[in-house]
């Protein structure tokens, strides 16, 4: 969890210092560790999880990356911290 969660911040930063490559690079890294982590998640857990991270790929394909960054924060930390 804690590659999450340093690649989450690491985004975050990204998303601030409007630095559209590593902004870009950190979101692949982390859509790749996100599906490798939720195929060990049971499917209770799953169900929870899957409308964060629809609203996080809408948002990301919305170029709305001040609510990308407010869902990383406010809703998938949380469910990785718990």
């Amino acid at each position: 969890m804690d590659i999450l969660l340093t690649n989450i911040e690491e985004l975050q930063n990204a998303i601030f210092a409007y630095e559209q490559e590593q902004f870009t690079n950190q979101f692949v890294k982390l859509t790749d560790l996100l599906i490798a982590g939720m195929q060990g998640l049971s499917i209770q857990d799953q169900a929870i999880l899957n409308p964060v991270l629809n609203a996080v790929l809408t948002s990301y394909e919305q170029r709305d990356y001040l609510l990308l960054a407010d869902l990383l924060e406010y809703e998938l930390k949380p469910l990785l911290t718990v």
